[in-house]
C-alpha cells in the first residue's frame, strides 16, 4: 500500500510564512474598511441627532435645546454626569432609550477623556455654543444658511469635556477640536440643514482666522 508523505519542516515552514505576508498585506486593509464603516456609522448617529433636534424645535414653536459648559443637568439637550439621569435630557422623547447608544462613535476611546471633577464626559458629540448656548439664538428660524452652519461634531477624544464645544476655545485654548479618529485631515459635523457631512479639521482647531461663517448663525 502506497504510504502518504509527510510534509517536510521546510515546507511548513513555506506555508506559514505564507500566511503571515497575507494577514500583512489584509490586515491594514480590513482595518481601514472597519474605520470606514464605522465613520459611516458616526455620521448616521449625527444625523438622528439632527433629526431629533428637529423635532425638539417643532413641538417648542422653533426652540432649540439647550447645551450649557461643564455640568450638563436636567433640561440641558444631554443629562450626562455619573450622578445624573440621561432620561432627564431635553432629547430623551424623540430617542428614547437609544440616546445613549446614539451619542457614542462606533470609534470612541473613552479611556482618553479629559478628567472632570464630576467625571470625564462619557459621549463623542458636543453641540455649537454659539447656537444652543442659553444667550445665544437658540431659534431655529433665525439661523442664516443653514447647510453652511454647524450644528454638532463629533469631538477629539483628548479635548472633550462636556456637551458643548466653541470654536473660541478651539482656537486659543487648544480645546474643543474636531476628531481625528476616523482620519487626520477631516472629522464628521452635523449642519443646521441635517445632513452631515466630513469636514476639514482645520476648521475647528487651532487657527486663525476665525471659520465663523461655520459657527456663527447670523454669519452670511
Amino acid at each position: 500500500m502506497r504510504q502518504r508523505r509527510a510534509f517536510t519542516l521546510v515546507e511548513l515552514l513555506v506555508v506559514v510564512a505564507i500566511i503571515a505576508t497575507l494577514m500583512a498585506v489584509l490586515l491594514p486593509a480590513l482595518r481601514k474598511a472597519k474605520e470606514a464603516a464605522n465613520r459611516v456609522a458616526c455620521a448616521a448617529n449625527l444625523r438622528q441627532l439632527g433629526l431629533a433636534i428637529y423635532m425638539y424645535a417643532n413641538e417648542y414653536k422653533g426652540s432649540l435645546p439647550m447645551t450649557e459648559y461643564g455640568f450638563g443637568g436636567r433640561g440641558s439637550w444631554i443629562c450626562w454626569p455619573p450622578q445624573a439621569d440621561i432620561a432627564q435630557s431635553s432629547l430623551t422623547p424623540y430617542l428614547r432609550e437609544s440616546l445613549a447608544k446614539v451619542m457614542l462613535c462606533p470609534s470612541e476611546d473613552l479611556a482618553s477623556h479629559s478628567p472632570m471633577p464630576y467625571g470625564p464626559y462619557p459621549y463623542s458629540y458636543s453641540l455649537n455654543y454659539w447656537v444652543f448656548a442659553p444667550k445665544h439664538v437658540r431659534r431655529i428660524s433665525r439661523i442664516v444658511f443653514p447647510s453652511r452652519k454647524i450644528f454638532a461634531i463629533d469631538e477629539n477624544a483628548q479635548t472633550i469635556d462636556d456637551g458643548c464645544f466653541n470654536i473660541f476655545e478651539a482656537a486659543f485654548s487648544g480645546k474643543n477640536f474636531l476628531s481625528n479618529r476616523h482620519s487626520e485631515i477631516s472629522g464628521n459635523a452635523l449642519f443646521a440643514d441635517g445632513h452631515c457631512d466630513f469636514i476639514d479639521r482645520s476648521l475647528c482647531g487651532r487657527s486663525y482666522p476665525l471659520h465663523s461663517e461655520y459657527f456663527d448663525p447670523f454669519a452670511p
